[in-house]
């Protein structure tokens, strides 16, 4: 979607940013107005906005207006079907459901197929497979890991740090492990000094939350989340909703996978 990816403001310069931050700000100018036109207003140049355009992945200026103006008319139209503390079971009932395959969708779009099938191969071949989390990313994970164990994988969860256990797999040059590190915001202090010490010996790491933050940089492989800004109701559902999905997108390929080697 070109909204979210203008919000996510993914590998933009400075200049790239300045421009996000003024289509967010006003899109109707975007509605209104050429390339020429929405670049004086913006005390930029046409080349730059055109730049812009296909930096987000549209051909030009042309064809990100269109589908700016037809999504932006969508999300119109979803202003008007927010849940608020006025809304009734009914209203929740036809809501949510439509933002459960909104948030899907938004994770379907965002993942990178060649960086997820790497994941796929680590995680194939991996002997220990460890989950880094806490909270409500602890309990996804850890049903998650029942799913693998069952596929016959090794698979588990850990709360934060264990040194002497992340040693002991270290030492032992027959481990490969692959580490998983949860965290929507990449802020979480006990995943990130979990994380630093999984960096220190080497291990390969899963990172799965927002980008450009040290857990980003940490792990080796990054599937990313991104904050969907439909509604306010939901602000607490969209990581755990999507790692769900995530993780059992992953289960899933691991299943085919053992599938073609049970009839193979």
């Amino acid at each position: 979607m070109i909204i979210r990816r203008i919000k996510e403001t993914l590998n933009f310069t400075e200049i790239e940013k300045q421009i996000a931050q003024y289509i967010l700000e006003n899109p109707e100018h975007v509605v209104q107005n050429s390339a020429k036109e929405l670049a004086v207003l913006m005390y930029t140049s046409s080349p730059s906005i055109v730049r812009f355009c296909k930096k987000i992945g549209t051909t030009g200026y042309p064809d990100f207006r269109m589908q700016f103006i037809e999504e932006y008319a969508q999300v119109k139209s979803s202003d008007k079907d927010q849940i608020t503390n006025q809304s009734s079971l009914t209203d929740v009932l036809r809501l949510l459901p439509q933002r459960y395959a909104q948030i899907t969708k938004n994770s379907a779009d965002r993942i990178e197929k060649l960086n997820f099938h790497h994941i796929i191969n680590q995680f194939r071949n991996a002997t220990t497979i460890d989950f880094y989390a806490t909270g409500i990313n602890y309990g996804i994970a850890q049903a998650a890991c029942v799913r693998y164990s069952n596929l016959g994988y090794h698979a588990q969860v850990q709360l934060g740090i264990n040194k002497h256990y992340i040693s002991s797999l270290a030492d032992n040059k027959n481990n490969r492990v692959l580490s998983f590190v949860l965290s929507h915001s990449g802020s979480n202090e006990a995943i990130l000094e979990a994380a630093r010490y999984l960096h220190l010996k080497n291990f390969n790491m899963v990172y799965i939350g927002l980008p450009e933050n040290e857990l980003h940089h940490l792990a080796n492989y990054f599937i990313h989340w991104g904050i969907d800004e439909i509604d306010q109701a939901y602000d607490n559902l969209a990581y755990p909703v999507s790692l769900m999905f995530i993780l059992d997108c992953i289960y899933l390929q691991l299943a085919s996978y053992n599938k073609k080697v049970i009839n193979g």
